[in-house]
Order: structure tokens, then sequence, then C-alpha cells
């Protein structure tokens, strides 16, 4: 949970933990200090300290309370509460990814496979793997020295229709940055398509 806080902090996020266990509470603070970081006990299951927190408002929701299967009673949980919130998890199993989808996670994570993953590119493609870690790490200081950004296209947005190819030409030629990936959310299925 630590770690993750401060990836999120470190990109100019703010966070706000509800947590079951007081023992975290002052770890969290110890850690981070009361500015940088909002900590909450409370039940993880009670609506009272997850609109404190303003789950409504939140850009997304980062299950990380235990087991998956402690992941998924709460997202069902959640869910019937919060429908319009973006679930993110990540699994120590990877074979629940699908019953995580299903059950409406917006974006799952597997510790196992990622690791995997970055460790066969170590063996066998120094170069890639570097570029991997760099990209998936953060950086100290402000928003604008990430290699990476993300942007939601708001209403208005003089961006919003644009296929990919169109999207890519535009950025690159007015302001020369590459477009890495679009995005959007499908109305018959509220799943994500990249393109």
């Amino acid at each position: 949970c630590i770690r993750d806080s401060t990836q999120l902090m470190r990109a100019g996020k703010k966070v706000a933990v509800v947590t079951s266990r007081k023992d975290d509470i002052d770890l969290i603070y110890q850690e981070f200090g009361s500015r940088e970081i909002f900590v909450l006990f409370g039940d993880l299951v009670s609506v009272e300290p997850l609109e404190k927190v303003n789950i409504r408002q939140s850009l997304g929701v980062f299950l990380n309370n235990g087991s998956d299967t402690e992941k998924l009673i709460l997202l069902l949980n959640l869910k019937r509460t919060y429908p319009e919130c973006d679930y993110i998890v990540t699994l120590d199993n990877r074979d629940l990814r699908e019953t995580f989808l299903t059950a409406g996670v917006t974006f799952v994570l597997s510790k196992n496979e990622i690791s995997a993953k970055l460790v066969s590119s170590y063996i066998f493609e120094p170069e890639v793997a570097e570029y991997a870690s760099d990209l998936i790490s953060s950086v100290e200081g402000s928003e604008e020295e990430f290699d990476i950004q993300q942007y939601r296209v708001i209403s208005g947005n003089p961006c919003i229709g644009m296929t990919y190819d169109a999207l890519f030409e535009k950025l690159k030629k007015e302001y020369n940055i590459l477009l890495l990936g679009l995005s959007r959310k499908e109305e018959s299925s509220g799943e994500y398509r990249t393109y």
C-alpha cells in the first residue's frame, strides 16, 4: 500500500487511504506526513468512511486489502453502492483476471505476471527491460518530468471523436508528442477498448 501511494503522490495526485487496521495509520503518517496523504480508520464495507474520502469524486479506487478473495468481496460490495467508480486491483492469482473484469474492475494487474515479464526481459533483452522499468517508475518532481502522461478527453475538447491515426498526426505535428495509445469506453459493454 505504501509503495503504491508513493507513486501516486509523485504524480501529483491526492491520496486517501481507508484502512481497517489501526496500526496502519501511524505507519502511513510516519512515512508521508499528514500533508501528503489522508488516512481514515473505518470498516471498508461501511459507506460512512468512504463518503468522508469523497469516493464518488475519485479518479480511481485501488483495492489493496488482503487476499484476492477479500478484494473480490469488497469489490462486489462497493460496486453495489458506487457503480460509477473505476476500480483497480492487483491480483496474486492471475487466473482470476476474468472473474474480476466480469465483476466490474476497470483495470486488473497481476503482481506475478508483471514481475515475470520484467525478469525475462532483464535476462534476454536488458535494454528493453531498462526502458520498461524507466517507463513504469515515477520521478521526483513535477508532472512535466514524466516520460509518459495520461489525459482524459472531456467534453469540448477538439480531440473528441478523432481516430488514433488522426490524433497521432495532430499531436506529433503541433506539439512533437508521440501518442502511445487511445482508449475509449464502449457504450454497449462499458468496457475500455484500446487503439
